[in-house]
């Protein structure tokens, strides 16, 4: 006696099914990674990017770039020493006891040089600002020809202009070399803004020049760019620029 249509179909259905591939779709909505600091995927330098240490330092993002270049962005969670010894908060810092003009303004060499992109939105400028330099003493710095590579790519770089808020750094990594950036304005408790405007070509003039004078046969590791002075807070320094082994 043969099988009833219906029935052969269903026989047909349920091989089909236990025959079939299994496959998972991802889900509509994928949550941002949470970087731990010792993640192997990140460069090795994210360690030393903060003053602090690496308890101090979260990691937002971290992405190689087409030229080879990791781009690694977060921020350094800590305290910052003002000079009348008191202690701020990177964010929203306040510097009891400094009295200062209320919101000074930088100069806009930003603006002057690259245009008018954050012109009016309260970025504070600091391009072409003043930077002392020291070199970490030591050996096995990192390659200058590797840091080199890394200030080309900042040169060529489009838009030029780029912008930091408080507390936030930058860090670019190739092979053995690490640059990094952050913001450390600190307000003088006014509401003055501590959101800051900067350049990749002066980073790359900066980087460069650390990687070359900061050699190990010159008994160094890599260095350090302080900014001069902060412009709400005397001899606090805006922002760092350093260059060290990935």
């Amino acid at each position: 006696m043969a099988a009833p249509p219906l029935f052969k179909l269903v026989i047909f259905f349920l091989t089909c099914l236990l025959l079939s591939p299994v496959t998972f779709s991802a889900p509509a909505n994928i949550v941002p990674r949470a970087y731990e600091i010792n993640d192997p995927s990140l460069p090795p330098s994210v360690r030393s990017v903060c003053e602090n240490g690496p308890n101090s330092t979260t990691v937002s993002n971290s992405t190689r770039l087409a030229n080879g270049v990791t781009m690694t962005t977060g921020y350094c969670r800590g305290k910052v020493t003002l000079p009348n010894g008191r202690i701020a908060q990177n964010f929203n810092a306040t510097a009891a006891g400094v009295s200062r003009p209320t919101c000074p303004s930088a100069l806009n060499n930003c603006i002057s040089r690259f245009g008018t992109q954050f012109q009016g939105n309260g970025w504070v400028s600091k391009c072409g600002a003043r930077c002392d330099s020291t070199c970490y003493q030591g050996s096995g710095g990192p390659d200058p020809n590797d840091c080199q590579y890394i200030a080309n790519q900042l040169w060529g770089r489009q838009p030029a202009l780029f912008t930091l808020d408080p507390g936030t750094f930058v860090l670019l990594t190739y092979r053995s070399c690490g640059t990094g950036i952050q913001n450390q304005i600190v307000s003088d408790g006014s509401g003055c803004s501590q959101k800051m405007i900067y350049d990749y070509p002066d980073w790359a003039a900066v980087a460069q020049y650390l990687a070359w004078n900061c050699q190990g046969f010159q008994g160094a590791r890599g260095g350090r760019c302080n900014g001069s002075s902060g412009i709400y807070v005397p001899n606090t320094s805006d922002f760092y620029i350093q260059v060290y082994t990935n």
